[in-house]
């Protein structure tokens, strides 16, 4: 009989703006799966909460919405309500994606320990340290509470796994996971080369950190040089709505016909736009959240297709192949495409290839989540059959986690 595990990601498969997110979740438990485990799967859709495919709680608005009785659903009732409907017992892996921490989380987590005694319960950090990633003044609350009560947790996950290096986080034992892809289903792009002419490409649920503006600034400066010989065109896929002062830039800078802003794309549609790729557009601007490393999906997808890309935060999943890659300063600057176009023009033929077969072998979902899985029950067996006297317990549980 196949071992059960519980996938929680408090993520929306409805909404357009996360299908980056939505395919990482499907990713991940399908490495799951492909390691022996039947895997339930606790989601959102627009019209509620589904468990796997069947909408286990109907809301009567739209989760999409930004509204109270959103933010009151998704923080409250909804950890209160799924017990309720469902029966959390018979599990050997509960893991997670992390939402930022409240009393109804750590409810629900103590609800699936007391029903699941001798499971491993896991919670993935997808970026730490994240107090940065959004502003305004409910998130400031929302980071607030957060410090408050991811305390609590250490008293019922067993682990935590994040991309970064880092042994211990909240009092848990960390293991480092960068991210990956559902590599094995995304074709290599069809590009051909276009004389006269730079092709950038990015995807992304754009926000500030991102570094869009250091592509629009740098674009500015170079399109002013009279000596230029090639033109640099510029498409952005995905939201920028929420980005006014991007649209404005483009529009201030004269740049309407060099920066394309696409909508959300899927399949063939973005297939055909990245055949038209000579560069990725990667993190320039991961400074901005005080991270010092990042492993960003959009680096992960462009190596899959084969694409080389430019980008400035440090990631370093792509040790052995910085050849076929534009590393910019991880600041500020505009970007100087000048610079750009000299690395580009330097690259081997087989960069592509290259790129595509690191990205195999390494940023697999499949591969990723059975070391993960490999890692947390290792740590399990090593501690079958050595259990301490009681009055060490406290004292054996610290010194794993330091």
């Amino acid at each position: 009989m196949k071992k059960r595990a519980l996938y929680y990601c408090r993520v929306n498969r409805d909404d357009p703006a996360g299908i980056g997110l939505v395919r990482k979740c499907l990713g991940q438990v399908e490495g799951l799966r492909s390691v022996g485990f039947t895997v339930d799967m606790l989601w959102l859709c627009d019209d509620g909460v589904l468990f796997n495919e069947r909408l286990l709680i109907h809301t009567p608005f739209k989760i999409r919405s930004n509204t109270c009785w959103t933010y009151l659903f998704l923080y409250c009732l909804m950890h209160w309500l799924i017990p309720m409907k469902l029966s959390l017992s018979g599990y050997e892996l509960f893991f997670a994606r992390y939402e930022l921490a409240h009393p109804f989380l750590l409810r629900f987590l103590k609800k699936f320990r007391r029903s699941n005694p001798g499971a491993r319960m896991v919670v993935e950090i997808p970026s730490y340290p994240y107090e940065n990633e959004m502003k305004g003044f409910l998130r400031s609350i929302q980071y607030q509470l957060d410090r408050v009560w991811r305390r609590g947790m250490r008293h019922i996950l067993d682990f935590l796994v994040t991309p970064g290096y880092y042994q211990e986080l909240f009092g848990l034992p960390v293991i480092t996971m960068p991210n990956g892809i559902e590599a094995e289903r995304i074709a290599p792009s069809n590009w051909k080369y276009q004389r006269g002419v730079l092709r950038l490409v990015g995807t992304g649920n754009w926000r500030m950190w991102h570094g869009l503006d250091r592509i629009l600034n740098g674009l500015e400066f170079y399109n002013n040089k009279t000596n230029r010989t090639t033109d640099i065109i510029v498409k952005l896929v995905g939201p920028t709505n929420y980005l006014p002062e991007i649209h404005k830039a483009i529009k201030s800078k004269g740049l309407q016909n060099y920066v394309k802003l696409i909508p959300v794309k899927y399949g063939g549609a973005l297939n055909e736009i990245f055949d038209e790729a000579d560069l990725g557009i990667g993190n320039l601007g991961g400074f901005r959240t005080g991270l010092p490393l990042g492993f960003p999906l959009k680096h992960r997808e462009y190596a899959i297709r084969g694409v080389p890309f430019i980008y400035s935060m440090p990631d370093p999943g792509f040790q052995g192949v910085e050849d076929c890659l534009i590393v910019l300063p991880n600041d500020d600057s505009p970007i100087d495409f000048e610079e750009v176009l000299k690395k580009w023009n330097r690259f081997g033929k087989g960069c592509r290839e290259k790129l595509r077969a690191h990205a195999l072998e390494h940023f697999s979902w499949k591969t990723i989540m059975a070391r993960m899985v490999a890692e947390i029950m290792k740590e399990r067996n090593e501690s079958k059959g050595k259990e301490p006297p009681q009055d060490s317990l406290s004292a054996t549980k610290e010194s794993m986690r330091s």
